[in-house]
């Protein structure tokens, strides 16, 4: 090879390097648009609160707390969790089943997941760090609770492979993120305060049978018919302090 040959071939090479570089920063852009972990669900608890210290039946949310704690209310919740799960729309076609948590091992993989996705599809990704027990317990919930709603799907993708900063991948998982028609519904950080050292598949059903539900009512993913009537009272309110704060927003 001549020296004409020789600068082509660098050339070349130069230019596949640099497609190869927009490539990633074109996939890195996605998936920070697809992992963009806001504050939304910290939010929704803040106006929760705010709209329930607003509201004069105060003796309500303590009552709501005792109906929370009662073993057949949430016996109850569990399954009307798997009912409407199986009425959500979708359109006719057939529910693809899963059964087992899936295990992303590249951003490219997570972004698929998501967005390759049938439309009508719940999917809830677990983001995580190894050797974290909080972490290791959650996947293992993750892969039980799998089996039991094989028409959602879960998945788990490293919270370096993500792209995560080294702050959120020690002290921000384990963390869930609900998406649905390829957009990020809600998420759930350092879930590790929300349980206990040690916590089991039936800790995280119960804390997904009110949390997604709520957010998907939010949405209007879901239908007010097909759950109790304690979430849709604790949905509405969260509705009505959002749009008093999107009153003080705009002011």
């Amino acid at each position: 090879t001549g020296p004409k040959g020789v600068i082509k071939d660098w050339q070349r090479y130069k230019q596949f390097e640099s497609e190869k570089r927009e490539s990633d920063e074109r996939e890195k852009l996605e998936l920070m648009k697809k992992l963009s972990i806001t504050c939304r669900s910290h939010l929704e608890e803040e106006l929760a609160k705010k709209a329930a210290n607003q509201s004069s039946g105060g003796d309500n949310e303590d009552e709501f707390g005792d109906d929370m704690n009662d073993p057949f209310l949430k016996e109850y919740m569990i399954k009307r969790m798997k009912e409407m799960m199986e009425q959500i729309d979708s359109d006719g076609k057939e529910r693809p089943v899963f059964g087992k948590l899936l295990v992303l091992n590249s951003g490219a993989e997570f972004l698929e997941a998501i967005d390759k996705e049938m439309k009508f599809v719940t999917i809830i990704c677990h983001i995580f760090t190894n050797n974290i027990q909080e972490c290791i317990d959650m996947n293992g919930c993750l892969d039980c609770l799998a089996k039991q709603y094989a028409n959602v799907k879960f998945c788990a993708i490293e919270a370096s492979i993500a792209g995560m900063s080294k702050h959120f991948s020690k002290s921000g998982v384990p963390a869930l993120l609900v998406y649905k028609a390829g957009n990020l519904l809600a998420n759930f950080v350092r879930l590790g305060d929300e349980f206990s050292d040690r916590f089991f598949a039936v800790d995280v059903e119960r804390f997904l049978v009110e949390s997604v539900a709520v957010v998907l009512l939010i949405h209007g993913v879901l239908n007010e018919s097909l759950i109790p009537n304690i979430i849709t009272t604790r949905t509405s309110r969260i509705r009505e302090g959002a749009i008093d704060n999107e009153d003080d927003d705009s002011d």
